[in-house]
């Protein structure tokens, strides 16, 4: 039960939801450390994981800009950014790439594919068709709540 160990599984879940939630009085800087906190990471280890994922995702510029001053995309990076301050073993993506940019999106799609790449297992809820047939290994198809398909894309 997830209620009985719940710091266990908050360890192995990360979640980057649709619409940012991102404390907009903090910096893009204490929002991950806030995150690190939430997740009960050491400080050395928010250091450690704050300083990987602001190479890995080009946060450096923004580090110090509070969340008005990024860009959808910027936002989107800072989100998933987030979501991996645990370093989790699951992550869940609600709609990543509504609303940005083509090009935006493409980036957020070779991110998520360096993910699975790595081990993670990745859940992602989309309404795009083109981006479960790039990024998923199988789909389930639902409507109205009710499963419909569960197969390869293909």
């Amino acid at each position: 039960s997830v209620y009985k160990d719940l710091l266990s599984y908050r360890t192995k879940l990360g979640y980057c939801p649709q619409k940012a939630n991102l404390d907009t009085m903090l910096t893009v800087e204490e929002n991950l450390i806030f995150a690190g906190r939430y997740n009960l990471l050491s400080s050395a280890q928010i250091q450690q994981r704050v300083a990987a994922l602001v190479e890995r995702f080009s946060l450096g510029a923004y580090l110090d800009a509070h969340i008005s001053m990024l860009s959808g995309g910027f936002r989107q990076r800072l989100l998933i950014a987030r979501a991996l301050m645990n370093d989790p073993e699951i992550l869940i993506f609600d709609e990543p790439t509504v609303g940005l940019d083509p090009h935006i999106r493409e980036d957020l799609w070779e991110h998520i594919t360096l993910l699975k790449k790595e081990g993670k297992t990745i859940i992602v809820t989309t309404h795009y068709v083109t981006e479960a047939e790039s990024l998923a290994d199988r789909v389930c198809i639902l409507d109205h709540g009710t499963i419909k398909l569960i197969g390869t894309p293909d």
